[in-house]
């Protein structure tokens, strides 16, 4: 046997027991990752059952607070509830693999379900009734056994994760000492077979020449997939000479372009993506790739001076660096992205096109509430939209505890009118009484026209002293109005004023009401104290004033309760 034949032999034998101590040392690290994995699957699982707790525990705290008086904690509740639950969904995805734990999860689950559903059902009847202590307190004795129950369960859970997590790790530390002492016996093979391998390279020496012999067969082949690449490729030297490059590459500089020079952007028609700007030369990828610098996915546009069209690339280049890592050159590829960039284009218009429809829905939306929420003839607010900010004025009034006033205002003699002159000057009296109303009160009050012939208005920050301050100013503007004269009657409003404290605890229609009888008492007494008012001081709907002209003093009267009185329905 030869020497060359036991040098290949005892490289066979060194090369099989790299490769067998390699496998067992492959094979112990994906088991050390393995194991490495399943205690991270543990941590995790053990993570969202803490999550779940946090998130259960921050539930109950809303609604706590929810039922101290803060509305806002409502959103606070649902949301942690909503947390909960997705982090029992995750749990069921982490531990899908485990049925003990399975289990566990599907005796939890309807606990889990039946302490959210008590604390959902003990805000929902806190929002809807007022005064539920009771309720509240039964709700509270439910929940404490739930959360008992929970606590157990979750804890039985949580120890057979802690036990196995307990496990796993025993088990990645038997791992990572298998695998240091296969790492070790590598090692030594491999200086075993270093030096095999330097006794033996002298005699590889000889094949030098077969192998640059191939190098050049394999250049060739380079070649030869280059130039079925339909990406446009260019190599230049660390000199900036081009050396290379595939017949897309020739299209796209031109035979005549051979070195890259700081006129190279322009012969070429090279622009930024504003197409206006011409590329900087510092800016070329191929030059910064000369440079040592990476360049990936740079837009350009291309527009060369003996070609109509305009195209884009998408260029990317790279240095190629010595075996002492010096720049030896570069190359640059270059992809069309023409069609992508008409596509983009297109879809740019669509999309604008897009924002103005929808724009334009907004706006007419926005025009469609307004005409659901305000009377057309007056301008002031219907039925619903007066109900909705008056609402709205009343929790400002009571977060700033600061009383405010309800005022029902009804137009004397509106029937009477449009029996004797018409729709027309009836609609015109009903806009007249509205002008009024919008010109004496604040634009912090809330106006609206109920329907008819009634007004009503909510004052925020009302007392006695602002209460004077709009009686007179209605006076005034009755009086100027009916003293110019230009219609054959008076102009008569009859006014109510319920003033509320800021924690009022009665319905809006119920304070309305009120605010709407106290207007009829007045009503009745104002029209009793004229002649021949007794007759008809029953009657719900005061005549007209007497033609031509009413006394302007005569045609308002304003009830006020007594100062700063709180007005409770129970």
């Amino acid at each position: 046997m030869g020497s060359k034949t036991k040098a290949n032999i005892a490289i066979g034998i060194a090369l099989a027991a790299l490769a067998g101590l390699g496998w067992l040392s492959l094979r112990e690290n994906q088991n050390l990752a393995q194991a490495d994995l399943w205690v991270s699957h543990t941590h995790e699982v053990l993570d969202t059952v803490a999550s779940m707790r946090s998130h259960l525990t921050d539930a109950g705290l809303a609604r706590r607070m929810f039922l101290q008086g803060d509305s806002k904690q409502i959103e606070i509740l649902d949301a942690t509830a909503n947390a909960a639950l997705a982090d029992f969904r995750r749990l069921r995805g982490e531990t899908s693999d485990n049925a003990s734990q399975q289990a566990r999860l599907e005796r939890l689950a309807p606990v889990l379900q039946e302490r959210i559903a008590l604390l959902k059902k003990s805000a929902f009847i806190h929002s809807a009734i007022a005064r539920d202590e009771s309720l509240q307190e039964n709700l509270t004795n439910q929940l404490a056994p739930v959360i008992a129950q929970f606590a157990q369960q979750s804890r039985e859970f949580e120890n057979v994760e802690k036990e196995l997590l307990r496990q796993r790790s025993m088990r990645a530390d038997e791992i990572v000492r298998s695998t240091a002492k296969i790492d070790a016996v590598l090692t030594v093979f491999v200086f075993c077979f270093i030096i095999i391998a330097t006794a033996v390279l002298n005699r590889e020496l000889s094949r030098r020449k077969r192998i640059e012999r191939k190098l050049a067969e394999q250049k060739s082949l380079l070649q030869s997939i280059l130039d079925t690449c339909s990406d446009a490729i260019v190599v230049a030297d660390n000199t900036g000479k081009i050396i290379m490059r595939n017949p897309a590459g020739l299209l796209l500089g031109g035979k005549e372009h051979d070195r890259v020079t700081a006129d190279s952007p322009q012969r070429l028609g090279y622009y930024q993506a504003d197409e206006v700007t011409p590329l900087p030369y510092h800016q070329l990828p191929l030059r910064r790739a000369l440079q040592g610098d990476h360049v990936d996915n740079f837009e350009i546009c291309m527009k060369r001076p003996d070609q109509g069209s305009t195209r884009w690339t998408l260029a990317s280049s790279r240095p190629l660096l010595g075996e002492k890592t010096e720049t030896r050159g570069g190359v640059v590829f270059y992809r069309d992205i023409s069609d992508r960039k008409e596509l983009e284009r297109r879809l740019t218009q669509s999309t604008e096109q897009l924002k103005r429809s929808n724009l334009e829905l907004q706006k007419a939306q926005v025009a469609l509430q307004s005409l659901a929420s305000t009377d057309e003839m007056t301008g002031l607010y219907n039925l619903r939209g007066f109900l909705a900010l008056a609402e709205q004025s009343r929790k400002l009034a009571r977060r700033s505890q600061k009383p405010f006033a309800l005022v029902f205002v009804d137009l004397d003699g509106l029937k009477k009118i449009n029996d004797t002159l018409g729709h027309r000057e009836g609609n015109q009296a009903i806009v007249d009484a509205a002008y009024i109303l919008r010109d004496s009160f604040r634009h912090c009050d809330v106006l609206g026209r109920l329907g008819g012939d009634e007004f009503a208005v909510l004052m925020v920050d009302a007392d006695e002293e602002s209460a004077g301050i709009i009686r007179k100013r209605i006076v005034d503007k009755v009086e100027k109005l009916n003293g110019e004269r230009t219609r054959p009657y008076g102009l008569s409003l009859s006014v109510g004023m319920l003033m509320c404290a800021f924690d009022e605890g009665a319905r809006l229609e119920a304070l309305l009401e009120k605010a709407d009888g106290l207007m009829y008492k007045e009503k009745n007494k104002k029209h009793a104290s004229r002649p021949g008012g007794a007759r008809r001081a029953h009657r719900a709907e005061a005549p007209m004033p007497e033609l031509p002209y009413a006394n302007a003093h005569q045609g308002i009267t304003l009830h006020y309760p007594q100062p700063l009185r709180n007005v409770r329905t129970q």
